[in-house]
């Protein structure tokens, strides 16, 4: 009689334990309620829904409550040792983080296309050389090619960076104020980004190009990035 009633008890606490963590829905494993352990093939898979997951971790700390009093079957022994301990419940916590519950991989961030360096080569060609704008090449003859360039500033292909980087300008109110033709990295200090821009000060003259229509903004772009790159050769 008394082992009776020390049986019920036990299986009493059991079902309190497993209703107050809600650990599976009556649907899902009403036997569990009357502590019958459902048979489940997959070790750790308490609550016998198919993955390992925190359901069977709050499932495992009920059934310590539960010594005894249900049968231990493959599922409900997470750590393997055939017996309901607190051993069950870092096994169980072990399956839930473990590789059986693979983490998600991350999808990589898109990385952005690098802008490709710009020289002076390609500021030949797009401003000091260009023909799509009538008016605005720089090397047209009395401009700045042939043996006299204005402002003795050559810019055909053979002369322009030598005579562009790092040197001071003709124009004396320029070179008072210790402006470079080019100023590598300086926008602010290059006469030539100056003049092109109309930024240029008292006594230094007309926007270029001279008579001609400003330049257009991506020959402006190409420019500034060509200057801010350190006008790389």
């Amino acid at each position: 009689m008394r082992d009776g009633v020390f049986r019920w008890g036990k299986v009493a606490i059991c079902r309190l334990a497993i209703l107050a963590v809600g650990a599976v829905p009556r649907a899902a494993w009403s036997d569990a309620l009357g502590c019958e352990a459902p048979s489940c093939s997959r070790r750790g898979d308490i609550d016998c829904d198919g993955v390992v997951s925190a359901g069977d971790l709050r499932l495992a700390i009920a059934l310590l409550f539960c010594p005894g009093a249900c049968p231990i079957c493959e599922n409900q022994d997470a750590n393997g040792d055939r017996r309901l301990s607190a051993a069950d419940v870092v096994g169980a916590l072990r399956l839930v983080a473990g590789p059986g519950q693979p983490s998600p991989t991350p999808t990589p961030s898109p990385q952005p296309t690098p802008t490709p360096e710009i020289r002076i080569s390609d500021i030949q060609a797009l401003v000091f050389d260009a023909t799509d704008q009538p008016g605005a090449r720089c090397t047209t003859l009395g401009c700045h090619s042939g043996a006299a360039p204005a402002g003795a500033l050559p810019l055909d292909a053979a002369r322009a960076f030598d005579a562009l980087v790092g040197v001071r300008p003709d124009n004396p109110a320029a070179r008072s104020r210790g402006l470079l033709r080019v100023d590598p990295g300086n926008l602010a200090n290059s006469f030539l980004w100056l003049k092109v821009t109309g930024q240029q000060g008292p006594g230094e003259g007309v926007r270029m190009p001279k008579g001609g229509p400003p330049l257009s903004d991506a020959k402006l772009d190409a420019l500034r990035r060509w200057i801010l790159a350190g006008a790389p050769r």
